[in-house]
């Protein structure tokens, strides 16, 4: 539906196993391009052509049902590709050291701050009528004590049930930013940004003050 791959029982390994196929088409030409580009340019061409292809439809089947191994694919076609970026094509960059250099979320990162994005979102929209923004509303209790921390409550015991965007909001629990009163919807991606995405090195970036 639509080029992501449904199972009976959402396990999804056939979803990430396509994308996991047609990437190794692109990381191939990737690195034939390599040659002539230099890192930046080449970060630009990785960003449009591989990383959508990597993240098409991700909101739906990338969530904490997706199993490790899977999970460990998608990580190692992200690294592979931001290598290719600076030639290192025998893997003697740490990943630390290429999250440092290209600032870019991996698969799971995405996950949390694209799944947090949405819920905050929904939550914040005025005269929300929608039905997954009642659901959100009557599902997420807010913690007094620190207004931008949130917790569901599970709607599903089944395995099945686990794939709902609403069982997926674990991450919530991170956050450590007011977003209940009201934010801009730019300093909201900043802040989710510096969440889930890149290191806190300065508490003053979260009132926008950087």
């Amino acid at each position: 539906m639509l080029g992501v791959l449904f199972s009976s029982d959402l396990s999804w390994d056939k979803q990430v196993e396509k994308i996991a196929s047609k990437t190794r088409i692109v990381l191939a030409k990737l690195k034939f391009l390599s040659r002539y580009l230099p890192p930046a340019d080449m970060a630009k061409v990785v960003t449009s052509h591989l990383f959508g292809l990597l993240y098409y439809g991700s909101q739906t089947w990338l969530n904490e049902l997706t199993a490790w191994s899977q999970r460990k694919k998608l990580n190692s076609i992200h690294y592979r590709a931001l290598r290719i970026c600076i030639k290192d094509f025998r893997n003697k960059t740490s990943r630390a050291t290429i999250d440092a250099m290209f600032k870019r979320a991996t698969p799971i990162k995405w996950m949390h701050y694209s799944n947090a994005k949405m819920a905050i979102s929904l939550m914040l929209l005025k005269n929300n009528s929608t039905r997954l923004g009642k659901k959100l509303q009557s599902h997420l209790y807010i913690n007094d004590r620190c207004p931008g921390q949130a917790i569901t409550m599970d709607t599903s015991r089944l395995r099945i049930g686990k794939n709902s965007f609403i069982n997926r909001l674990h991450c919530l629990r991170s956050i450590n930013f007011d977003w209940t009163s009201g934010i801009n919807p730019d300093q909201l991606r900043i802040n989710l940004k510096i969440t889930f995405i890149k290191p806190i090195t300065d508490a003053t970036a979260l009132d926008g003050r950087r």
